[in-house]
């Protein structure tokens, strides 16, 4: 994989010029879609990639938020170029289905020799791609338990990098169950991963609430018989939550 000094080489740049890890790390503040609450939490941490793309051209003058690392929109180009031309999110998404980080980096570090110090870094520094939680939503998990509610996760992540993501978040800790898509080797979404959680768990899946900011994770939850809801904000979630007689 070649010395630091190999590194810093021109041959082990991105064909886009220079691209710093740190410019990377902070760009994909949740390349990881985090969190699902109730019975899935993806609200629960933001998705700095689609913020990427709609505020791109603020962020050289931004001295803060998700992007504070980033020095200028020329180089938030680089990462968008570096993201696509590697196919990241289904890249990280293998290890989501169980594969170790160690074969995912061996594997696309070949294919992309010039980017495998960038791999290396996602995977050595996740903790810093990781976004921070949207407010109120942590809250709103702790009332609904206070109201008598149980609440699950199911998540997909990976087994490697979710106990990271639980040390930085203890609330994660809250949940009356977790079921983690890299342990099991399965994923949202696939039904047989909600019938494994209703199975573990003993929910009885017309009486359980499934909440998730991906439709396609929704549609797989409808598709066992659970009620799903599509999280576009806390204050839409609410009203949804009370349509379905959920009250905090």
């Amino acid at each position: 994989c070649g010395t630091k000094a190999e590194r810093a080489s021109e041959k082990w740049r991105p064909f886009v010029g220079p691209l710093s890890e740190s410019a990377v790390l902070t760009t994909m503040a949740a390349i990881n879609s985090l969190m699902r609450y109730l019975v899935d939490a993806g609200y629960l941490l933001g998705n700095p990639l689609g913020l990427i793309r709609q505020r791109r051209r603020k962020m050289a003058a931004e001295a803060g938020g998700p992007l504070r690392a980033v020095a200028s929109t020329e180089e938030v180009d680089k990462v968008e170029r570096f993201l696509d031309e590697v196919n990241f999110n289904d890249w990280n998404a293998q290890h989501d289905a169980g594969q170790p980080f160690a074969h995912g980096i061996a594997r696309h570090g070949s294919a992309y020799p010039h980017y495998r110090h960038l791999f290396e870094a996602y995977f050595e520094r996740w903790e810093e791609s990781i976004g921070e939680p949207i407010g109120g939503s942590v809250s709103l998990a702790r009332q609904l338990r206070a109201a008598g509610y149980r609440t699950l996760l199911l998540t997909n992540f990976s087994s490697e990098t979710f106990p990271r993501a639980v040390r930085l978040n203890p609330f994660l800790n809250e949940f009356d169950g977790v079921l983690v898509s890299g342990e099991e080797r399965l994923m949202k979404p696939d039904p047989a991963i909600y019938r494994l959680l209703c199975e573990r768990y003993g929910v009885d899946p017309a009486k359980a609430v499934f909440i998730d900011d991906s439709l396609p994770n929704v549609d797989g939850a409808r598709r066992i018989g659970m009620h799903a809801l599509h999280f576009s904000s806390l204050d839409r979630l609410l009203g949804d939550l009370e349509a379905l007689g959920v009250r905090v």
